[in-house]
């Protein structure tokens, strides 16, 4: 549906589906960056990688998904690369600033709020690009 109607833009998506019952996640993305996954139980942040092409640039393409564990405490953080590419003197946020982040005591509601709090001081109040962020702990 994209594919004709982008006009040279591109748009890049991730999903993340939660089964609280069953105690996995599922996640897929299209050009988008990593999911940040915080694990509970070992104290450990990682990058899920599950990334096909931004969509709209064929017409057809096949995504393919991951499987993960979950448990209570787990946190898993969404955001778009304007958080990464957020400039300060030539230098990025990036990944590891935002790892760092999430793994901080902080409650879940408020990690939205410091991560965005902390792009903004990064770029001095100027982001060159758009910064969306949804962070989601397992109760």
């Amino acid at each position: 549906m994209l594919s004709d109607k982008l006009q040279g833009q591109f748009v890049t998506a991730a999903y993340l589906y939660l089964d609280l019952d069953a105690g996995v996640g599922r996640y897929s993305a299209a050009g988008h960056p990593p999911l940040t996954h915080y694990t509970a139980t070992d104290e450990i942040v990682h990058d899920v990688v599950e990334n096909g092409l931004i969509l709209g640039i064929m017409p057809v393409a096949a995504y393919e998904t991951t499987v993960l564990r979950i448990a209570k405490g787990d946190r898993f953080l969404l955001y778009t690369d304007g958080v990464l590419e957020a400039a300060q003197d030539g230098e990025e946020f990036g990944a590891e600033r935002v790892k760092r982040l999430i793994a901080r005591s902080v409650p879940v509601d408020q990690l939205c709020t410091l991560l965005g709090h902390e792009v903004n001081v990064w770029t001095r109040g100027v982001a060159g690009d758009d910064v969306t962020i949804v962070a989601v702990e397992i109760a």
